[in-house]
């Protein structure tokens, strides 16, 4: 598309997505709510994965940080809800940064296998960690979400939100790629060697790549909290991180 369509058609298609909630019944915008959750996590495994070149299988686990943080922190921390948005989102980066230090060593199926055993490490700490999350029976203290006293309750309100959210998520990772840091990591996936006979640091770039994609979960993670009010580890086992690959593929 032309940059001259793009500027046409791109406002008409965010005041088609703005106006949509009235046209359309809960179920469905129900189910929008949900594709703008699960694709704000896919946008970060897009960055991983399609421009990166590094495969992930257990992004699910983000997934799951980012929406128990902010849930228990809130639910039984009392942690002001927006702000445990933000801590669900700096937990799940956290730990992939902790996780990435060694993983980020091994590449190819090897780096795919191995994230895979640590999405599986992590949906066994979520059934395990009972006394935190609930355990199998799942936790459902989760606080409301309000705007200047507005309560973001039912689909209509939540839609806005993850619109938003959605929106700028888009934006980021625009941004990212346009920018000389972006042509940094599309290099790492032509070429590791060559990246960094250019002077790019490949070890560092790809752990920053790789923390930034769990933020976008962890806080894909914590919307999802927020919205169903309810969560339990199947929400995050593996199926789930090769859903939201699937959806980063397609």
């Amino acid at each position: 598309m032309s940059t001259s369509h793009a500027r046409i058609w791109l406002p008409l298609l965010v005041v088609a997505l703005a106006v949509l909630p009235f046209f359309v019944p809960p179920f469905y915008l129900n189910l929008l709510v949900l594709i703008g959750i699960y694709g704000f996590v896919a946008t970060g495994l897009t960055l991983l994965t399609s421009y990166t070149g590094l495969v992930s299988l257990g992004h699910a686990a983000f997934f799951g940080f980012g929406a128990y943080g902010a849930a228990i922190l809130a639910g039984s921390y009392h942690l002001d809800p927006w702000l445990s948005l933000l801590a669900g989102t700096l937990i799940s980066a956290a730990s992939a940064y902790v996780v990435g230090l060694p993983l980020l060593r091994l590449s190819g199926h090897y780096l795919a296998l191995a994230t895979l055993a640590w999405g599986m490490i992590a949906s066994t700490l979520f059934t395990q960690l009972a006394f935190l999350t609930g355990g199998s029976d799942g936790y459902s203290n989760v606080p409301i979400l309000s705007f200047f006293g507005l309560e973001l309750v039912g689909e209509e309100r939540f839609y806005y939100l993850v619109l938003g959210v959605s929106i700028v998520g888009i934006g980021m990772l625009t941004a990212l790629l346009n920018s000389r840091s972006g042509r940094a990591i599309r290099a790492l996936r032509s070429s590791e060697v060559a990246a960094a006979s250019m002077g790019v640091n490949v070890n560092r770039l790809k752990l920053e790549v790789f923390v930034l994609s769990a933020a976008f979960a962890g806080f894909g993670g914590a919307l999802y909290a927020y919205f169903l009010a309810y969560i339990a580890p199947s929400a995050f086992d593996i199926h789930v991180s090769i859903r939201v690959l699937a959806m980063t593929m397609i």
